[in-house]
Formats: C-alpha cells, structure tokens, sequence
C-alpha cells in the first residue's frame, strides 16, 4: 500500500527521512518494500500485515510512527459549522442485514458546488495511484486514503423516498457500476448492496452504481460511511472479480468507530472546498456499539515473558503510546494506562481488535521497546542428577529419546530421508484409506483437515508422489502419533513408517527393515503371513504381498506393497506415454509401518553378543524354480530341516525374478548365498557338499523345486 511521506508528516513531527523511517518501519511493524521519489514527496510502499487493518492509512500510520519514535502526533480537524437544519428529517436509513452492516452514518451536506479539485488534492491523489473526478468525489477518496475509512456520496436528489436501504440482492438483481465501461454485474441473494425504494444504489463496501452518482448538476449530497463484514466483502469481490481500494480495506476489518470519524473529516474538507451547508447532526444505526475494552498484565509476567527487565516507566510510556484514542469518539474518562501495585490495568482503543490476550500487550511492549535492545541469556535448564541417583522414570525418558534417534539415523544411513507431515486426513484421503475410525475434528482449519490421521501411511504415499517427479528412486521415513476413535475414547500411538519406489521395492524394503532392526539389536524379529486379517491399515497393503512384522509373539507392524486399489484412487499410476506426474507402471511403491513402543522394549532387553568367528566360511549359491505360490519362508524351512549337522549360519536372498521371459509361466526364480561355518572347526568342502546335497534334495522333494 502506497504512503506519501510529506503527507505522514502532516500528523506526526517526524525527524526521520524516508530511508530511516523505512528501516524502522521495516524492523518493528511492517516492511518496506520500495521508496519512490515523485516530485518533492517520497511515496513508500508499505506491506499492511493482514492483522493491522488500523495501518491502512496516513492518519494510523502516523499513529503507529508516533507510538515507536516518541514523536507528537496531531490528530486532523473534524469541526465543522451545521446548519439548524436536522439531518434525520432530510435522510432514513434502514438496515435488513445487521450482521453484515453493524454500522451505517449518513451525513446531507447542501448548496454544494461542483467542480475541479485544488492542486494539492490532485497531486497527493495522483501520487497515490488515485485518478482526480471531481471536488466531492476526490474528498472521499482522500479521507480514504487519510483516515482508512472508504466512503461514498450520492445525489440526494436522485434518491427515491430519500430513504437508504441496506439489504442483500435479490436473485437476478442487476447494477451498472461506475466504471468508463460502466460494467453491469449479476447480483445474488449473498451480495450486500445498498439501495432506495426503487433500485439498487451500489455494491456495499466495494463499489458505487449509476444513477445516484454525483454530476456537474448536483446541489445536494449524501456522504456514507459504514462497517461492513470483512469476510461477506472479501467473498463479493472475489465472486464478482471486483477488487478496489475500498474493498481492500474492508477485507481487512475496520474500526466501527472509525465510520463516525471519517464522516466528520469529509464534511469538513467538502464544506471548505464546495462550500457546503452541513446539517445538523448525522443518522447512524448501530446493530452493536464498539467500546474500548481493558486488560490486565502482571508486572512480573512482562519481564518474565519477554526475558528482560525493563523499568516501569518505559513500559507505562510504550503502552500510553500504543493505547492513545484517536478522537474524542473513542476517548473515555479512563487513562489509557492505569498502574497500580502489581499490574497494569491497559484501556485498549477499538481501533487494535488485534489486542486480546496479556500475551498481546507484551508483545507489543517487546516491539516498541526493541527486540535489539533485549540482550541475549542463556535458557535456564535444570541438569540432571549424578546416574547413581537418577529416577528409574527419569532414565525411561532418556532412553526412549535416544531409541528415537537411534532409529531415525538407521533408517536415514540406510537411504530414507525423513519428512514431516500434518497430523491430519482429507475427506478424500479418509475415503481413499477406508479410515473409517479416524476421530473427525470439532473445528478443523480446512476441509483438508478435517479428520485425525489413523496411519502415516497415506501422507507418506502423497509425499512420494510429489517427490517421483524428480526421481524414480524415493526413500521416505516419518515418526509420529495415530490415532484411533474407540467408542467416546482416542486412542493415541507412536508409528514409524516409510515407502520407498523401485522396479523390486518390497524386496528392498524388506531387506532395509531387516538392517534396521539388526542395528538397532533386535535379533528375533520375523516376517510371517497375515494372521490377523483385521489387524488396523490391512487394507493399505497389496492382499499376496504383505507380511506381519513380529518380535517374539508379537505383532508390531506391516511391510508391503501399496494395495492397487489405492494406486488407482489417488490416480497414482502414470498413463503410457504421459511424462507428467505419477508412478511408472513398472516401478512398485511398498511401504512398512512399526510401533515404536514395542521397539524400544525389544531394544532395552540384554544384547548377546558374539565372538569374531575363529574359522574361515564356505559360501555357496543356490538358484532354483518354483511354483509363484512358495513362500520365502518355507524355503527357508526347508533349508533349515536339512541341516542335521548344524554348519547353515546364514541363507540370504540376493535374487528373485517373475513374469520374465526366460521363467516358465507359473514359476519365479529365487537365488541364495548359504553361509556354511563351524565353531570349533575349519569345515571341508566335502562336510559342505554333503549339507548342501541334502538342501538341494528336500527342496526339490518337498516344494517340487527345479534346481537350476
């Protein structure tokens, strides 16, 4: 937003040039972003953070440059001379909607003459990106521009029934803005508008219509000044594509107060420069009267908070500057700061609605104090205890975040990279997921947050989506808590889980598991069938390519591939020929999801360790074929069963092919290292024959393999 510099200056003595103004705008409330020189002014484009709908004027801005330097403001004139002459018998307003208009003032002001604007007002206008009408017009824009409040002003003559109406339009509704192209928009039942006994007037806090406009021929006028809902505007302006500079602000959310202020500005700038007649008073409906509200701080909690001492004094000065009322509209017989024993009782002025909390005054405190000027201490921490007289709970939650650690640099050694997620489901993913017990969230920020996530999973396989247009190769790994809705209970559990990409995904996730779980010392875990087919996420995995992961006798995870179906639903599967997104159809997408609490348990039992082996290992392949429908784990079985002399250490599968041109239809072909050793003996390669004779024929007698 656009700010002439000489113009601030006009309400605040300032003694800093543009630059440095700049530089302590841009470190304390709002940056900066451009200085331009246009004749002898300098115009700063400042970027208005979304809460301080009070900067979005000369006038607040002063306000905000006097709170931060010190410096005297000056508050602009709004006396004016009235006529005997009453307002509410020339002007009725009526408001149908107000919960849309909480405020509505109407000023006559008559024997105006319409003309050309002075220099000096076509000037500050032009320079601020503004095109210069006419003398009524352009003081309306001005007080925008000077105080914040949009405006707009009508032929009183060409009001039907001199009575203003401010009401939603009516299905179908049309109106002719004022615009060169004089655009015609269709209105609807969610649009507010202002309008007389015969026809729409203009579109409430966006932009005026023909036919009541302001003409050369115009004697009498009729100023508005209103509040409007900033959310109802900000959706009008987006529904029609009309953005204007009134809109802008009201989206903003202005002071209601701020209507009175205004009103009174504009009159007094029309009355000097068309010489008009003001009548007496003005006709204001409220639907809710905004007063200053006030808020206690403790002293102690100020220097506590923001982590320094500052004295009483500059924090009574800070908050007198921020709180000071902008008119006598606003102004209450209460100081704005009161001090007593141990707190500061704060009056805070309605133009700051973004002051609710304690918190909020300090932070305000901190700002105009100067985060520069809080010198840096260290944190306070409490150390812990020598290990003789450590708490067992004490040691409990050192280890637990060491397990923690632990696994994450394992899986991160192994390739994952690790990737934060939100803790919540869409709508569509809840679908997509069956996630059927996801707890649903009273007052979620988005509809693509409406449900807790029950599983890492379905973030992990959007965020392997996202990252496959990069590469073909992704490795992602998350911890985090679930949870599950059990009746009126949530239940509440910490998850490691990853998905990685690769034309043999399971095959390597299942040997990357199998690392990570050596590493972390938990030697007895196994990969077995699915024996609970209701154990939670099943339905995430492919139903012939997945395993329970188990310690002992229990069930801590699954590793698998992506169920296809879910593939398809997310529209994960890339279409043949389409470089764009999307999975490969040759590449698999397997995933693993662990609890970590059993983890830990299992990591916490003694490690066994074992002596570097003393004699050398004899390491035979064996490749064979068998039936698609023979598991991993009956060949390793079988492999088991026929070692009668117990020289077997290790058997690894490095190879495994299916759907391959040079395998039989029906078969796949497996490959493995068998690692023969003895304790108390270098082995001959006769003793090793001889097992492996015996290896070869149960397989090919038991599961009718073809040794190849």
């Amino acid at each position: 937003m656009k700010f002439s510099y000489n113009l601030l200056k006009k309400y605040v003595d300032l003694k800093l040039s543009p630059e440095e103004l700049a530089d302590v705008l841009s470190a304390k409330t709002a940056e900066v972003e451009q200085i331009d020189k246009v004749g002898g002014d300098s115009i700063m484009e400042i970027k208005i953070l979304y809460n301080r709908g009070d900067l979005l004027s000369h006038y607040g801005m002063a306000r905000e440059i006097a709170a931060l330097t010190g410096d005297k403001l000056k508050s602009p004139d709004l006396n004016y001379k009235e006529t005997k002459e009453k307002t509410s018998d020339l002007i009725k307003v009526e408001i149908e909607n107000p919960e849309l208009c909480p405020r509505y003032t109407a000023q006559v002001i008559k024997s105006v003459k319409i003309g050309d604007s002075p220099k000096w007002l076509k000037d500050i206008l032009v320079s601020l990106g503004l095109k210069s009408i006419n003398n009524i017009v352009d003081v309306t824009n001005y007080v925008m521009l000077e105080m914040g409040q949009p405006l707009h002003a009508f032929d009183y003559g060409r009001i039907a029934g001199h009575k203003i109406i401010v009401r939603s339009a009516r299905q179908g509704e049309k109106i002719a803005t004022l615009d060169e192209a004089k655009t015609e928009y269709e209105l609807g039942p969610g649009t507010l508008i202002i309008a007389d006994q015969e026809k729409s007037l203009a579109i409430a806090g966006i932009k005026g219509g023909y036919g009541s406009e302001i003409t050369d021929s115009t004697h009498t006028i009729v100023l508005e000044s209103a509040n409007f809902d900033r959310t109802n505007i900000r959706k009008t302006s987006v529904n029609l594509g009309l953005r204007t500079d009134a809109s802008i602000r009201f989206s903003y959310g202005l002071d209601s107060n701020l209507a009175g202020q205004a009103i009174r500005r504009a009159a007094k700038l029309i009355q000097e420069l068309a010489g008009g007649e003001i009548t007496k008073g003005n006709v204001t409906i409220y639907s809710c009267e905004i007063r200053p509200w006030k808020i206690s701080v403790k002293k102690s909690y100020i220097n506590s908070l923001i982590g320094a001492v500052i004295p009483e004094k500059e924090i009574n000065k800070i908050l007198s500057r921020i709180c000071q009322a902008s008119s006598a509209e606003v102004a209450t017989k209460a100081e704005p700061v009161k001090p007593d024993n141990n707190k500061f009782v704060v009056t805070v002025p309605t133009y700051r609605p973004d002051l609710q909390t304690p918190e909020d005054i300090i932070e305000e405190i901190a700002r105009i104090y100067g985060y520069e000027n809080i010198k840096p201490v260290p944190p306070a921490m409490s150390i812990y205890r020598p290990a003789e007289s450590r708490t067992s709970e004490d040691w409990d939650i050192e280890q637990t975040i060491k397990a923690r650690n632990l696994m994450k640099n394992i899986l991160k050694g192994l390739g994952f990279a690790e990737c934060y997620n939100y803790s919540f489901l869409s709508e569509k993913a809840k679908e997509v997921f069956n996630a059927s017990n996801a707890p649903e969230i009273a007052n979620p920020i988005s509809k693509e947050a409406k449900y807790l996530r029950t599983g890492l999973i379905p973030s992990l396989i959007l965020a392997t989506e996202k990252n496959l247009r990069f590469s073909d190769s992704v490795r992602l790994f998350e911890t985090g808590n679930v949870f599950t809705q059990k009746g009126d209970e949530v239940e509440e559990k910490e998850i490691i889980a990853g998905a990685i990409t690769g034309k043999q995904a399971f095959i390597e996730l299942k040997g990357a598991i199998e690392s990570f779980l050596r590493q972390l010392g938990v030697d007895d875990a196994e990969f077995s069938d699915i024996t609970n087919p209701n154990y939670p996420t099943r339905n995430w995995y492919h139903p012939a390519r997945v395993a329970e992961v188990q310690i002992g006798e229990e069930t801590i995870g699954l590793i698998g591939d992506l169920h296809p179906h879910i593939k398809s639903e997310l529209g994960l599967l890339r279409r043949s020929g389409y470089e764009g997104r999307g999975i490969r159809p040759d590449l698999e997408v397997a995933q693993f999801s662990l609890l970590v609490v059993p983890l830990v348990k299992a990591m916490e039992e003694e490690l066994e360790f074992e002596p570097i082996p003393k004699y050398p290992a004899i390491i035979r392949d064996v490749s064979l074929l068998v039936s698609k429908d023979v598991k991993i784990s009956e060949i390793l079985n079988r492999i088991e069963d026929a070692d009668t002399n117990g020289i077997v250490q290790d058997v690894d599968v490095f190879d495994i092919y299916e759907d391959n041109p040079d395998v039989p239809e029906g078969k796949k072909s497996i490959a493995f290292h068998i690692i023969y050793r003895s304790d108390n003996r270098t082995l001959t390669d006769e003793e090793a024959d001889k097992v492996e004779q015996n290896i070869k024929k149960a397989l090919e007698q038991g599961l009718g393999a073809e040794i190849r």
